[in-house]
């Protein structure tokens, strides 16, 4: 069975972004051809990022895509992300969010970004403003 999980992202809180696990280049089941993207031609990666609402103890992980190698991001580092999107799928009976992003980047942990935009950049320290509300695939319960 599958449960349809929603997820609540308060924007107006500041998120802290951590990588969850490395990148790790993707490729089509069944035949190990890597993705590539239809923009580039670069391959596509993904990265597990671990969001966290400053001061709550409990923390989400996404399976993030995101076009090209990441270059020194490691377990537990802080991250920025840029051109970050969030899109429902749903094919064959089957239903999710796939989350991407145009680059993600090592964080400074002792600055937070200036200007930047919430609907382009999101990072482990920069507060964003709004409110979004995700819906996720999950397993069996």
């Amino acid at each position: 069975m599958t449960v349809l999980r929603n997820h609540w992202l308060d924007l107006d809180k500041q998120l802290k972004l951590r990588c969850a696990y490395p990148a790790q280049i993707r490729t089509v089941y069944g035949t190990g051809e890597i993705v590539m993207d239809r923009e580039t031609g670069k391959p596509t990666y993904t990265i597990g990022v671990k969001i966290r609402v400053e001061g709550e103890d409990k923390a989400d992980i996404i399976d993030l895509q995101v076009v090209g190698e990441p270059v020194g991001i490691e377990e537990d580092d802080p991250v920025i992300l840029e051109g970050f999107s969030a899109r429902f799928w749903e094919r064959e009976g089957r239903a999710g969010m796939t989350y991407r992003a145009t680059a993600i980047r090592k964080a400074d942990e002792t600055s937070k970004p200036a200007d930047s935009k919430p609907a382009e950049t999101a990072s482990g320290t920069a507060p964003t403003q709004g409110a979004a509300r995700t819906g996720k695939t999950g397993g069996a319960s």
